[in-house]
């Protein structure tokens, strides 16, 4: 059994990553039609690249941009979500948790950015 940094208890990271983060993007941003590869692209991001356990905000960011360059993503005609601001965010040099990003969300009232908070905030 483990507790994560974001206070997530699971007790493996599969289990979290597979059942919670992975769930929620493809319902989130309405990605059923490709879940599969949502699914197989956030799975290798978070549980078998270099990229494993690190923050979630990078790690959604890596996903995305992954899937965009995915021929069988591309052929199904599917709109992924746009990622400016969240490559803002990250690279803004701020802790990249919650309270920063809802920070910024009330700042702003950026939509992108108040989809990935409330996806955040359900995981």
């Amino acid at each position: 059994m483990g507790i994560d940094s974001d206070g997530c208890v699971f007790p493996t990271m599969e289990i979290k990553q597979k059942q919670c983060f992975h769930t929620l993007i493809v319902s989130h941003w309405h990605l059923e039609p490709i879940e599969s590869f949502v699914r197989e692209t956030a799975e290798f991001i978070n549980l078998y690249s270099k990229f494993r356990g690190q923050n979630r905000f990078p790690c959604l960011l890596m996903t995305f941009e992954m899937l965009r360059e995915r021929p069988e993503v591309q052929a199904a005609g599917v709109r992924l979500p746009p990622t400016t601001a969240l490559k803002q965010f990250i690279e803004s040099g701020v802790p990249l948790g919650n309270p920063e990003l809802e920070k910024l969300v009330q700042q702003t009232g950026d939509p992108e950015l108040a989809a990935v908070l409330q996806w955040s905030k359900d995981v």
